[in-house]
Order: C-alpha cells, then sequence, then structure tokens
C-alpha cells in the first residue's frame, strides 16, 4: 500500500470518526431526582439518521454507558463501561457473562438497576429451532431487534411489521426516533452531590460476536482471531451528557 493509499485512508476514518461523533445520534440527561436514599436518573438517546440505528450486519451494536460519582469522585455505580478489549464489564471490572460464548442475551430494559444491566440497541438472531444463532446461514428471524427507530417510522405503515421492534413492546418511551432510560441508583444523601456521566457508543464487530465467531476452528477463523487480538478494538464515542445533582434538582 503506498502513502498515499493510507493517507486517503486515514481521511475516511477521520471522516466516519467525525459523522459518527456528529451526526448519529445525541444522548441527554433528562432528570436526575433524588427519593430518600435513591438518585432516578433519565437518560434519553435520540436516532439521528434516516435508519434504524445500528444498522444492517448484527455484528455492531450501540450501548449506554452511565457512571455516577459521589462528591469525593468515586465511583458508586456504573453500567456499560467497558474493558480494552471492548468487552462490557460490571461494576468490578469483570467482563459480563453476556460477553462471553454462549452466554446469556441482555433483554432490552425500561429501567436498570444494577451494573449487569446494560442497555445494548442490537440485533440478535435465532434459528429455525429457536435458539440464539450468530450465523447469517442458520438465522431465521430475531430475537432482540431494539435498534433505535427512525424518526419516520410509523406503527400503521404498511411494512411497520416487517420493520417493527422486537422486545420493547412493555416500553413505553421507545418510540420513533427516541428512547428514555431510568436509572435507580443508591446514593446516600450524606454522600452528594453526585456527579452523572451519560455516554453513547458504537462497536462493529462487538465482543460477544467475535468470542462466537471464534469457537469455529477453521484456517479463516484462525487468522482473524490473530488480526483481532493485534488491536484495540475501542468503542466509538457518539456523544456525551454530564450533569450533577445539583444542577438538576435545583432547576
Amino acid at each position: 500500500m503506498s502513502k498515499t493509499d493510507v493517507a486517503a485512508f486515514d481521511v475516511t476514518i477521520k471522516n466516519a470518526r467525525q459523522m459518527l461523533r456528529d451526526k448519529t445520534a445525541k444522548i441527554a440527561i433528562k432528570k436526575i431526582e433524588r427519593h430518600d436514599r435513591r438518585l432516578l436518573v433519565a437518560v434519553a438517546v435520540s436516532n439521528l439518521t434516516g435508519h434504524k440505528l445500528p444498522t444492517a450486519y448484527p455484528s455492531r451494536r450501540t450501548w449506554i454507558r452511565l457512571v455516577v460519582r459521589d462528591a469525593s469522585g468515586k465511583i458508586v455505580f456504573a453500567s456499560g463501561r467497558f474493558d480494552r478489549r471492548g468487552q462490557i464489564v460490571d461494576q468490578a471490572g469483570d467482563p459480563l457473562p453476556s460477553e462471553q460464548a454462549g452466554g446469556p442475551v441482555l433483554p432490552h430494559f425500561a429501567e436498570i438497576t444494577s451494573s449487569g444491566q446494560v442497555q445494548i440497541y442490537q440485533t440478535v438472531m435465532e434459528d429455525v429451532k429457536g435458539e440464539v444463532t450468530y450465523s447469517l446461514l442458520q438465522g431465521a428471524r430475531y430475537r432482540k431487534d431494539n435498534r433505535l427507530l427512525p424518526r419516520g417510522w410509523k406503527r400503521d405503515h404498511p411494512r411497520a411489521s416487517v420493520t417493527a421492534p422486537i422486545g420493547t413492546s412493555e416500553d413505553r418511551d421507545f418510540t420513533a426516533g427516541a428512547d428514555t432510560v431510568l436509572f435507580r441508583i443508591n446514593a446516600p444523601s450524606e454522600h452528594a452531590p453526585y456527579q452523572v456521566d451519560a455516554s453513547l457508543y458504537y462497536q462493529v464487530l462487538d465482543a460477544r460476536y467475535a468470542a462466537e465467531l471464534f469457537t469455529h476452528d477453521v484456517p479463516e477463523m484462525k487468522v482473524l482471531r490473530k488480526l483481532y487480538t493485534e488491536v484495540q478494538p475501542k468503542p466509538e464515542l457518539l456523544g456525551h451528557a454530564a450533569h450533577t445533582e445539583s444542577q438538576m434538582t435545583s432547576r
């Protein structure tokens, strides 16, 4: 590859990242309320694209990372953090079981109360027997499709049954172009004010999908695994918002 090709490739990467951060999605902290020893945090995400987010191939995912720190800066709650391999981890820093091959699939959440619960917008396929699969050739239908809908999506559209979300029926604020997630967090008032940071991330090849691919003992997967382990699959940031408890409650 010539220096010109490398330079052009770098420009393409830069432009793609700029589009992801400026024109893809928004995240906002809509509310921070105190209820005795708990905080209720409402996080809203908006889809700025004209299609579902993330789109196309089912290895892609978008998720919310929420981190809450007390007045001393200590993390008291975290959902959606990730390690250097791009694996989503719990508050102790251990990869979630849902990141491992054969592990469970996290559902869509309207409310989150623990670090093991993460709002991941994605598709998960199942085969004709109803078993989860990560093989396109075996995929018969979606078990989960809570990708953020485009703003123009309508339930009364003639093709709505084909493009309708799956697994979100109990979430009333999962609507065309947006979703709001409520986080209920143990946060004693004696350690206030609390700092709340919310971020939205995107990953082209999520860690769970990669783990499933690498279970196939074939030469092609061995090559892919070697290449994959030589890079740092850092997720891309789509948006960020931060507020302190006192800022929101004083409004």
